[in-house]
């Protein structure tokens, strides 16, 4: 009884490790749970043209649309993790599903002033 107890504990010590050190991989990679500084500051400074991409979720209650990738606006919100793919399969059109951060979702729900010209 005593070893399996050793056991139990040295792997939920091997676990807690685990998950640890991948959640400092991902902090790393730019993967922060909240509201991080510099986006919401990015959403301070959007073009016209990306805020008539944002404001098409708002309004519309939606949080995922299909886009074109290669629209300039649309590749920038997704470089600034602002918009991200759902899927990784190449779609039979040129538009891809992209989906709103939700954290994006909310701040911007809240602060529509943001999304005007």
């Amino acid at each position: 009884m005593k070893r399996d107890t050793l056991d139990l504990g040295r792997f939920l010590d091997r676990v807690k490790d685990w998950v640890k050190r991948a959640q400092r991989q991902l902090a790393a990679l730019g993967f922060r749970g909240g509201q991080p500084r510099e986006l919401r500051r990015r959403l301070q400074q959007l073009t016209t043209e990306e805020k008539a991409i944002l404001r098409r979720y708002v309004s519309g209650k939606t949080r995922t649309q299909e886009l074109d990738p290669t629209d300039g606006a649309v590749a920038s919100l997704a470089r600034d993790r602002i918009l991200f793919t759902v899927t990784q399969v190449r779609p039979v059109s040129n538009q891809w599903a992209y989906t709103i951060q939700p954290w994006v979702w909310s701040y911007l729900t809240a602060r529509p002033e943001l999304l005007s010209n």
